[in-house]
């Protein structure tokens, strides 16, 4: 690990390079733990064109930058906030943890509390995606002592922004009951991050989990399906991964971020989603990255002519647009489904919908929160964490 990423333990740089190979073989490995599920789908109603561009001639607040995310959409969405406090105004986490999750948790077999290779503790610990145990024995939850100590030595390096920042900003968090992949363990260490971070309420709101438990997904009170996928049921665990609750998250979120909003708009006919090409974002000469070759970004006509704010949203596993329901992903469900765009449409908000692909390293098409892009996954020069930070400028820059 080099001395720009956020690394946590005490191993040397030789030994990273040693342990390297394997961390990586192991992360396939267990990605494919959890395989793809296989759905029919209806219509496809997206056919997303590359080689579009972000659009030009908007005017956007650049005090109104945030972002959101649910699984591993939150987790990153979480990270992007720690690199760029700076920034960053607020975050909205479903179903995420804390910065560096994957970093220091402890090996139940080695004598002296030697780390757990990134993807046995992103599988084991941080999420229960592989189980509990570890042959046997079981996996100890993260602790936010160790993400302090991550942040702290990310900041000595440079790569995150100075964390007094985020004192000012406004975080909406949420977890549900029947979640049986984020343990309650790791929200916990979510929320006491943000709270030793300096975020107190009433900037900081820990979303109670009211009326039906909530499984693994986005919780929705409206489900139009524009998209491929009928919604599941509040406690069913499964594709598209969004939630009949009850309540809209994505309506919450924003209105924690932002405050009062206006009554949900009519999405289709009051803006569009258009298609933009990710690739000259991403970092030069960076294999494996994760980055789809496509992004989305929903514009209100509004925005056009008068100043919006700036949303980012972190889709999570399995919820890219450009995987359809026959190859094991959920098309464009995420993007017309998830609620974003209706609250977009009637409060002059951009929402950018930034993609990760499948990789040999993350079939499942989740976002890098446990170094399968690199050692330098966490901070501001972390592949994926960059490239949305440049989509971030270019749209700022849209004038």
């Amino acid at each position: 690990m080099t001395a720009t990423t956020a690394s946590s333990s005490n191993r040397s740089a030789p030994a990273l390079r040693r342990t390297s190979r394997g961390l990586r073989a192991l992360c396939f490995a267990l990605a494919l733990l959890v395989g793809a599920h296989a759905t029919a789908s209806r219509s496809a109603t997206l056919s997303p064109a590359e080689g579009g561009s972000l659009p030009a001639g908007l005017s956007l607040n650049p005090n109104s930058v945030t972002v959101s995310g649910l699984s591993s959409g939150g987790f990153i969405a979480h990270q992007f906030h720690i690199a760029h406090s700076d920034l960053v105004r607020g975050a909205g986490i479903v179903a995420g943890g804390p910065f560096g999750c994957a970093e220091r948790v402890p090996n139940p077999w080695v004598f002296g509390a030697a780390p757990l290779l990134r993807a046995q503790a992103a599988t084991l610990s941080c999420t229960h995606v592989a189980g509990a145990t570890l042959f046997g024995l079981p996996v100890p939850s993260p602790r936010v002592e160790d993400s302090l100590v991550v942040i702290a030595e990310a900041r000595r390096a440079g790569t995150i922004a100075a964390p007094s920042h985020l004192a000012g900003t406004r975080v909406w968090l949420f977890r549900g009951e029947a979640d049986e992949l984020v343990p309650r363990k790791t929200f916990d260490a979510l929320v006491s991050l943000y709270r030793q971070l300096g975020v107190a309420e009433p900037n900081l709101m820990v979303r109670p989990n009211n009326g039906p438990k909530a499984a693994h997904g986005m919780p929705v009170s409206d489900f139009p399906e524009r998209g491929p996928l009928p919604a599941r049921a509040c406690g069913i665990y499964g594709p598209p991964f969004i939630n009949r609750c009850g309540f809209d998250a994505a309506g919450e979120i924003l209105t924690h971020l932002y405050g009062p909003l206006n009554a949900p708009g009519d999405a289709t006919g009051g803006g569009e989603l258009r298609s933009f090409d990710q690739r000259p974002f991403v970092p030069p000469a960076r294999e494996e990255t994760g980055m789809a070759a496509v992004g989305w970004v929903y514009v209100p006509k509004a925005c056009g002519q008068q100043r919006c704010n700036l949303h980012v949203v972190f889709h999570g596993c399995q919820q890219d647009a450009g995987t359809p329901p026959s190859a094991g992903g959920i098309g464009a469900d995420f993007l017309l489904d998830a609620g974003y765009n209706r609250w977009a449409v009637s409060n002059h908000v951009v929402i950018v919908y930034p993609q990760v692909t499948g990789t040999p390293l993350n079939p499942r098409r989740c976002w890098d929160w446990w170094g399968y892009s690199g050692d330098d996954y966490l901070g501001r020069d972390a592949p994926q964490i960059a490239a949305v930070r440049a989509m971030v400028a270019r749209l700022l820059d849209a004038r």
